[in-house]
């Protein structure tokens, strides 16, 4: 099966349990006004809200207020320089004349993510005493596998399982729209295991001193 037919098919799954969903909320049923159990509920019904007394203050941030807002800092990491060649006028060139700086701005932004490939050579050394050669051991499944990725990547899909809750199928398709790394669900699996299996100790650990 072809990673489209794979994503039509995940994508068509995901529409039918849309569908189910919304046909839940038109259909105005809870656990409060029909005789659904209250574990069928999708959310809990929205409480009545309380009427509140009038304040004499008006709507909105109030004087002396510190505004939450976006401030400039000092370093940056990139200057652009917007410096017209020629003048808009009559066309003259001002590419030697010397102009004056009169505003400053700043744009925010995380930059573009792309996988970091690095390459690791294994050299091997024949000792002149014994005549034994030897070959210092390669991170992970290197020695047998010629590409594998790194600890950055599988804990970006752990963070997504654990904290964020995604399903395998989103975070293998979060995964190759923030990096272009087309990873299968399978690895999503493996990984979320793995790490699974190496933090049962400290899990353990943590159990054991909470029945304390």
């Amino acid at each position: 099966m072809s990673s489209l037919e794979a994503l039509v098919k995940s994508q068509a799954a995901e529409l039918v349990l849309l569908k189910t969903e919304l046909a839940y909320y038109k259909s105005g049923r809870h656990s409060s006004n029909s005789h659904l159990p209250p574990s069928s509920d999708l959310h809990k019904p929205t409480p009545p809200k309380q009427k509140r007394k009038k304040s004499s203050h008006n709507s909105g941030g109030q004087h002396g207020h510190k505004a939450n807002r976006l401030e400039k800092v000092d370093v940056v990491d990139e200057l652009i320089v917007h410096d017209g060649p020629a003048c808009n006028h009559c066309g003259e060139d001002l590419r030697q004349i010397e102009g004056e700086v009169i505003r400053t701005a700043q744009v925010f932004d995380i930059p573009s993510f792309e996988l970091n490939v690095t390459e690791d050579h294994k050299v091997s050394k024949c000792c002149p005493k014994c005549g034994k050669h030897i070959a210092p051991a390669l991170a992970g499944t290197l020695d047998y596998i010629d590409a594998q990725y790194g600890d950055n990547l599988k804990n970006l899909v752990t963070y997504l399982s654990s904290r964020q809750y995604c399903s395998v199928n989103r975070i293998a398709e979060c995964i190759r729209i923030l990096t272009g790394a087309n990873i299968s669900t399978g690895f999503v699996w493996d990984t979320i295991h793995r790490k699974a299996q190496e933090l049962r100790p400290t899990y353990d650990q943590l159990l054991e001193k909470i029945k304390l």
